[in-house]
C-alpha cells in the first residue's frame, strides 16, 4: 500500500487536506469538506489523464468530472485529521 498526503490550495483562504492510497490499480483520495462530508474519489482516470497527452486530449474534449464513489455524512462539522489506517487497506481513520 502506498500512501500521500497532499495539500491542495483551492483559493486564497481555503485549504483541502487530500489523503491518498493504492489499492491494486486503482488510485483513491479522501477529502473531508467543510460540511462534514467525506467523499471518496477514485483518481485512476485523471491521474491517467495527467501521465498520457492522448488520454489528457479525451479527459478535456469529455469534460470528464468523476463524482465521489461514496460520501459519508455522519460528522456534524468539519474535522481536523484523516488518515488511511495503515493496518486495514481501504479503511480511513478520524480525529
Amino acid at each position: 500500500m502506498c500512501c500521500m498526503l497532499l495539500d491542495v490550495k483551492i483559493s486564497v483562504m481555503f485549504y483541502l487536506t487530500l489523503q491518498s492510497v493504492v489499492i491494486g490499480d486503482k488510485h483513491f483520495a479522501s477529502t473531508w469538506s467543510e460540511t462534514g462530508r467525506v467523499h471518496i474519489w477514485d483518481l485512476t482516470r485523471p491521474l491517467q489523464a495527467v501521465n498520457d497527452s492522448a488520454t489528457m486530449a479525451t479527459y478535456t474534449r469529455n469534460s470528464e468530472s468523476p463524482p465521489p464513489v461514496f460520501t459519508f455524512s455522519g460528522h456534524q462539522v468539519e474535522g481536523y485529521a484523516m488518515d488511511w489506517c495503515p493496518t486495514t487497506v481501504g479503511k480511513l481513520t478520524f480525529s
